[in-house]
């Protein structure tokens, strides 16, 4: 049993980075049209939520752009402490 969870384990490890990509690479245009100069910093935020919650942004134009406006949100606060 613990052979087949490590080689599981090991499946994931070599999956995971491979579906990070292509969400990367689905979401990128929507998040262009949106947000060009910033595109590649929201994807990079949005990435960093749970694989599901990923896939329903790109199923949920509403939950999509919420998701954009917030870490557009995030942005503006980190760079604004910076302009000061």
């Amino acid at each position: 049993m613990c052979v087949q969870l490590s080689v599981l384990i090991e499946s994931f490890e070599v999956i995971l980075p491979q579906s990070t990509k292509i969400l990367g690479e689905a979401l990128y245009p929507l998040v262009d049209e949106l947000e060009h100069d910033v595109a590649t910093k929201i994807i990079g935020l949005l990435l960093e939520m749970d694989q599901p919650e990923v896939l329903h942004l790109i199923e949920s134009p509403d939950a999509f752009m919420a998701k954009v406006v917030e870490a557009m949100n995030v942005l503006r606060n980190v760079a604004q402490p910076q302009a000061n």
